[in-house]
């Protein structure tokens, strides 16, 4: 009998513990540099499995070429929508030996400024949205806000001073003038 109470109250404490758990999900890679480069690019070429991609802006990592060559067949993530010439893309790359290749993902953005670009979100669910949204923050704030966490449905913004502010969805048409 003491053996079954003895694990009963541990297995509630286990359980009923309160701690922050940090999962190391894509979105957190690509906010913490699991990869060689976060980068915006404009696609203007492709041949078979490659991609030439012009290099706009570094998010992060270090990245030297004005063009790069991506051989990776790969589509819009999310949208599940093959890149066309001329799309602006946010892509998340590795270095082989003669190229690069996608690592954790490619998104189609609407446009080539890192303050101001958006993710093209149409049909998304909403977590894809919300997901999406807080990659666009820490993109428009080139790799500077990162912390964010997720209450339910709506995601959440710490800024340094401990403030916090929703992102997603928009409630606020300050917060969506900011974004």
């Amino acid at each position: 009998m003491k053996k079954l109470f003895c694990i009963l109250v541990i297995f509630i404490l286990i359980f009923c513990s309160v701690s922050e758990v940090l999962a190391g999900d894509i979105f957190f890679r690509l906010m913490h540099g699991d990869q060689d480069a976060l980068v915006i690019g404009k696609i203007t070429g492709h041949k078979g499995s490659k991609y030439t991609v012009e290099l706009i802006h570094v998010v992060s990592g270090e990245l030297n070429k004005k063009t790069i060559t991506v051989i990776s067949d790969f589509k819009y993530r999310f949208l599940e929508i093959d890149p066309n010439i001329e799309d602006y893309c946010v892509l998340s790359l590795d270095k082989s030996i003669w190229s690069y290749k996608i690592k954790w993902g490619s998104y189609k953005v609407n446009s080539d400024n890192y303050k101001t670009l958006k993710f093209i979100k149409t049909g998304l669910s909403h977590s894809a949205k919300a997901d999406l949204t807080a990659l666009e923050w820490y993109i428009n704030s080139d790799g500077k806000e990162s912390d964010f966490y997720f209450e339910g449905t709506k995601v959440y913004l710490r800024r340094k001073n401990g403030d916090s502010i929703i992102i997603y969805p928009v409630e606020d048409k300050k917060i969506a003038l900011l974004i």
